[in-house]
């Protein structure tokens, strides 16, 4: 019996489409350069919908773009990521030189994209990635791709070298004060009187960060629309561009390549041009900012002559365990309005069980008279005859003064308690009289953080006079009487009264007609009826009533 086999017609195998990308570069932003770019764009987009095998993915153009890195192409990144998502499986470039300059970055693209089954083509030179040579002629031909990159580098640095040494500004940067008109400076006058602002105040003493939060304060911008920093003033007052003199070459930059900028410290000429647009300082005031910044920076420390400035007491105050210099901090909260001295050593040993708070200014001035014997000592004063000040434990100055002699002081008790006097009656009671409004002070007592018994004294009925903690009464009135110690008894024998006359000031009264006028620190804050804190006040640091002597 004969066999029928029936024969089923096969299914045709379709081959799987490519998806086929292309990317386009141009380096300038030109008429030219634009046209060559629309035309890469439209050859790629019908090349690659006319081939039958491929799927168009699209055409990646960076427009004004250098080619020696890739960090700021952003359609280049962008083609990388749809390839690493798998969107690409070819992508074309009409040359090497289109797609990088750079031999490290084009051999790193071409490979990584290799290894995740992208081919690169490049139609000039002929070369498929995926194809065995495809490698070794792209190192060679992206080798001549970056020297001719550096050719054509070395070729502009001349034409740029040329204009300069014929006076010609290469580029119209950007600078305070003035604007471009037809590649000549001309004077903006707002931006110049906030030149002019920087230069005086900076002779007048203030520091560029003194200037910086003077200028932000006042809402004033910089060139770009943003607020000042210290870079920004320091580079003003540096620029010798306000006088009307153009320095070129001042930067340049050394590899194409990596196209960092450099500071011209000598290796290229720099060209100066006198009288090239009008000035906005002169030229005196400019030598005389030089000459203070010169100054500065050899008289002071770094940090005070960028931060706050050289003071009376700068480099004096030192902690007795770290021998670290205290430095001047700003603000007014609790330190009498001047700021405050405080160590900065953070790297301390004892920094853990450290209890010294800052130093009020105020308070420093006012034992700084006392140790000198003087109602208005000058800082010159100061430096002369103080060696340095230690600081032992909070609230307590030791003096070394250069003539061998110490004097210690103490502005503030408040971590060390106050013992309580006998039955008979505390000595200060019905001695402390209010000079705002005749009352006497009354004795506060309570425990501080630590546990430690404390009494602060003040007036109840006016809130205008100064608190002062009980500690640092006795030793004021130890210090001004010429005591070896305070003495309950002696007080209440030799002294009247002790008139708190103003805030922060105090005249102690003796009933031997003796009368000693005394200063003491107390913060921005007071004790009023009940204990509670109310407003705050400014202690006046106003020297010594004379006739009180």
């Amino acid at each position: 019996m004969r066999k029928i086999t029936r024969l089923e017609p096969a299914a045709p195998v379709l081959k799987p489409k490519k998806r086929v990308a292309a990317y386009a570069r141009v380096s300038l932003e030109t008429e030219r350069l634009q046209h060559s770019l629309s035309a890469q764009i439209s050859y790629y987009n019908e090349k690659i919908q006319k081939n039958p095998d491929w799927l168009f993915a699209g055409v990646y153009a960076d427009n004004g773009i250098s080619g020696t890195g890739t960090a700021r192409r952003d359609e280049f990144n962008r083609l990388l990521a749809d390839c690493e998502a798998g969107k690409i499986d070819i992508v074309l470039a009409k040359s090497i030189s289109r797609f990088a300059r750079n031999t490290v970055d084009l051999l790193e693209t071409v490979r990584h994209l290799k290894e995740i089954g992208v081919e690169v083509w490049f139609e000039r030179e002929n070369i498929h990635s995926m194809s065995g040579d495809g490698e070794l002629m792209l190192s060679i031909l992206a080798s001549f791709a970056q020297e001719e990159s550096r050719n054509i580098s070395e070729n502009i640095k001349w034409s740029y070298q040329k204009k300069m040494e014929n006076g010609t500004a290469i580029n119209c940067f950007r600078v305070l004060g003035y604007r471009w008109e037809e590649r000549q400076l001309v004077v903006e006058p707002d931006e110049a009187r906030t030149v002019q602002r920087i230069y005086r105040e900076f002779l007048s003493g203030r520091t560029p960060k003194q200037i910086m939060r003077g200028l932000n304060a006042d809402g004033v911008k910089t060139v770009n629309g943003k607020a000042f920093c210290m870079t920004s003033v320091k580079r003003i007052l540096r620029n010798s561009i306000y006088t009307g003199e153009l320095i070129l070459q001042k930067y340049y930059i050394d590899d194409p390549i990596t196209k960092v900028q450099k500071r011209n410290c000598g290796e290229l000429p720099m060209y100066r041009i006198p009288d090239d647009h009008e000035a906005i300082i002169s030229p005196e005031t400019f030598s005389a900012v030089q000459e203070e910044i010169r100054h500065r920076l050899e008289e002071w420390t770094a940090n005070e002559h960028m931060y706050e400035g050289i003071r009376d007491f700068s480099r004096l105050v030192k902690c007795s365990k770290a021998e670290a210099t205290f430095v001047h901090e700003t603000g007014e909260g609790g330190y009498g309005g001047d700021g405050a001295w405080a160590c900065h050593h953070y790297d301390c040993p004892h920094r853990n069980e450290c209890s010294i708070r800052r130093i009020p200014d105020l308070a420093l001035r006012q034992s700084g008279r006392r140790a000198l014997q003087s109602d208005t000592p000058d800082g010159d004063q100061i430096r002369a005859s103080i060696e340095k000040i230690m600081v032992p434990k909070d609230g307590i100055l030791i003096f070394h003064m250069k003539n061998g002699s110490i004097y210690e002081d103490c502005f503030r008790a408040a971590t060390e308690p106050v013992e309580k006097q006998g039955k008979i009656g505390n000595c200060f009671t019905k001695r402390l009289k209010c000079g705002c409004c005749g009352n006497y002070f009354n004795a506060h007592s309570y425990y501080g953080r630590r546990k430690i018994r404390l009494v602060q004294w003040n007036c109840h009925h006016c809130g205008e006079n100064s608190y002062i903690n009980e500690n640092v009464l006795k030793y004021r009135i130890k210090d001004a009487c010429g005591w070896d110690e305070f003495s309950p008894e002696r007080c209440k024998e030799e002294i009247d009264v002790v008139e708190m006359d103003r805030p922060c000031h105090m005249i102690i009264r003796m009933n031997d007609g003796r009368v000693f006028a005394v200063d003491y620190y107390a913060e921005k804050k007071r004790r009023t009826k009940y204990g509670q804190t109310g407003d705050k006040d400014t202690c006046d640091d106003q020297p010594a009533d004379k006739s009180a002597d």
